[in-house]
């Protein structure tokens, strides 16, 4: 195994276990709608499960076959350790393959997500303001966390924005820095 490509395994393989540390889909990137990037997530795990796989089965096979320093070797093995551990993680733990996108919804400047749990008086929908950047990116500003209330939804009238679930409440708009 050449070293460069041993630092590009490397590399890779810490790259992709970053990102399953943060919480956020796709490295937290936020790119055109919430909706959009929680629709993609599953596709980019799958990947990054793949990716894993293949890391693990190539440090595997090509570290015991180089001459490498006793101190680099036993390194190298605990990588792979790493790497084998993660693979098995993203295929049964946490990282879902299953989209997320239905927990999401915009309307006009707002996003909505809906945070859904087995008990369901801590069920809630986070209101967010949502702030358009350059090349399609955009950030969300939290505006109101309200407990969860099924078919509820945001409409204009009068050009004001509101709320209405289990109360109707006016949505003040957000401040874009």
């Amino acid at each position: 195994m050449p070293k460069l490509a041993l630092c590009l395994t490397l590399l890779l393989a810490a790259a992709l276990t970053i990102d399953s540390l943060i919480s956020a889909p796709v490295f937290a990137i936020q790119w055109r709608s919430p909706e959009f990037m929680a629709g993609i997530a599953p596709t980019f795990n799958l990947v990054k499960l793949l990716g894993m796989a293949v890391l693990t089965a190539y440090l595997w096979w090509g570290v015991p076959q180089r001459q490498y320093s006793p101190a680099i070797t036993i390194a190298l093995q605990c990588v792979v350790l790493i790497c084998a551990v993660h693979t098995v993680v993203l295929l049964i733990g946490r990282q879902s393959l299953v989209s997320d996108a239905e927990h999401y919804t915009s309307e006009g400047p707002y996003t909505v997500h809906t945070i859904e749990s087995q008990d369901a008086r801590t069920s809630r929908q986070v209101i967010y303001w949502r702030c358009q950047r350059s090349l399609g990116f955009y950030s969300l500003e939290e505006l109101h966390q309200l407990p969860y209330h099924p078919g509820a939804y945001i409409e204009e009238q009068d050009g004001k924005w509101y709320y209405i679930g289990e109360k109707r409440y006016e949505l003040a708009a957000g401040q874009c820095d």
